[in-house]
């Protein structure tokens, strides 16, 4: 059995096709613990309006972000093994018996599974995001033979499972960041601190449904990047690759903005003269906010 943990706030509309998605699981053995942020005309009123065809328990807590919330699914969870999904995550059909069967085969450590845009609203922006890395380092996760096996540092909860053991070895998701970034790679580094493995299996899919447009992922850039500050400060070893010193003291608002007007400006073109061009300037705009966001 797998206890799948959804923290959710204000996404009732997709929540519902991500839960729908649950019904039509290949394996049964399995129960969802919704945790509601804050929402309460969200994921309470859902569980009073539906009955699901699996064991399903709505927890409520103070606003706090998904990371106490995850902690908080932990605690109501029923099985030795947890999975994290997001609100905004729509799993596959053998989602739940991926994970199972990867944790009956390796019996220890967590198990990343595989995210992917869903493609109804993917653009050449998504893309971007996905191709670059900036989104998902998806190059880590291969090598030369294909998917690998193992990917040690690697806990990213769209889509990762682990055994209870080893995720309160780790002391669970940090309270200390401010918002939904950074907090599951410092789980990632501390596990492969520890020497915990985590395993790949890419059959454990899952779609995320969160369109994102340039406006909006500036914005993340800015969250990142004061989240980063806090990764660094639980794991300063880590800082030497996480803080660009030298372009933080060079850091400009003006050349800020003008990057992301330059942008804006050549963001719809779908010239093929452009298109070098707009991909180095949604990377200096993104880059130049995550700067921004640690400052």
């Amino acid at each position: 059995m797998i206890s799948v943990i959804i923290p959710t706030y204000g996404r009732v509309v997709i929540l519902d096709r991500v839960l729908y998605a649950f019904t039509h699981q290949s394996c049964k053995d399995f129960e969802v613990i919704l945790v509601s942020d804050g929402d309460e005309t969200g994921a309470l009123l859902y569980k009073q309006s539906y009955q699901m065809p699996f064991p399903m328990k709505v927890v409520w807590q103070e606003n706090a972000g998904p990371a106490k919330a995850r902690n908080i699914g932990v605690e109501h969870a029923k099985s030795d093994i947890v999975c994290f999904i997001g609100d905004d995550c729509i799993p596959a059909r053998d989602f739940v018996f991926q994970h199972t069967y990867s944790h009956l085969k390796y019996r220890e450590g967590a198990v990343q599974g595989y995210t992917i845009w869903h493609p109804d609203i993917v653009d050449d922006f998504m893309r971007y995001l996905y191709e670059s890395g900036i989104q998902v380092n998806e190059p880590a996760l291969k090598d030369g033979n294909g998917w690998k096996e193992k990917v040690d540092g690697f806990f990213m909860t769209t889509n990762v499972s682990i055994t209870k053991r080893a995720f309160h070895n780790v002391g669970g998701f940090s309270d200390k960041f401010p918002a939904a970034a950074w907090e599951d790679v410092h789980i990632g580094a501390v596990l492969a601190q520890q020497q915990t493995p985590t395993y790949f299996n890419h059959k454990a899919l899952n779609y995320h449904w969160h369109k994102q447009t340039l406006d909006s992922y500036i914005h993340r850039q800015m969250t990142e990047g004061a989240s980063r500050l806090v990764l660094c400060e639980l794991l300063p070893e880590l800082s030497g690759n996480l803080i660009d010193s030298v372009n933080l003291r060079k850091f400009d608002e003006n050349v800020f903005n003008a990057a992301v007007a330059d942008a804006r400006e050549t963001h719809y073109s779908q010239s093929p003269d452009f298109q070098e061009l707009r991909r180095y300037r949604w990377g200096k705009a993104l880059q130049l906010a995550s700067l921004k966001g640690m400052l």
